[in-house]
């Protein structure tokens, strides 16, 4: 039997609609599997707003084996690779919300 998670990471977000299709695609096969591999992480579910207008329209839980997980090794080599990621990509803005740069990758605007 699969361990149960003791916490929740949740995470509210919003992409712009006309890059709804390729930012769910990214989301699926990249974004959540690659914050899996983070021992302690033991599954990633995402659910969407059903019509009208709430934002954001998007939740992700993760399921943890603790909140320490957060706090791991393997947790922050992960975000520090990702911050790397973000400066080399657009090193005029250090610490861009990666939800804005996203966005923006996906609609051809960085």
């Amino acid at each position: 039997m699969a361990e149960l998670p003791a916490a929740l990471l949740a995470l509210w977000n919003d992409v712009d609609p006309a890059a709804d299709a390729a930012y769910n695609d990214w989301h699926a096969r990249e974004h959540v599997p690659e914050r899996c591999t983070v021992p302690g992480i033991f599954w990633g579910r995402r659910y969407g707003l059903l019509g009208g207008s709430g934002m954001p329209r998007y939740l992700t839980l993760y399921g943890l084996r603790e909140p320490a997980v957060l706090d791991s090794a393997e947790m922050k080599t992960l975000l520090d690779t990702i911050r790397k990621f973000q400066q080399a990509a657009d090193e005029g803005s250090a610490n861009r919300d990666w939800n804005v740069t996203t966005n923006m990758v996906i609609t051809g605007q960085a």
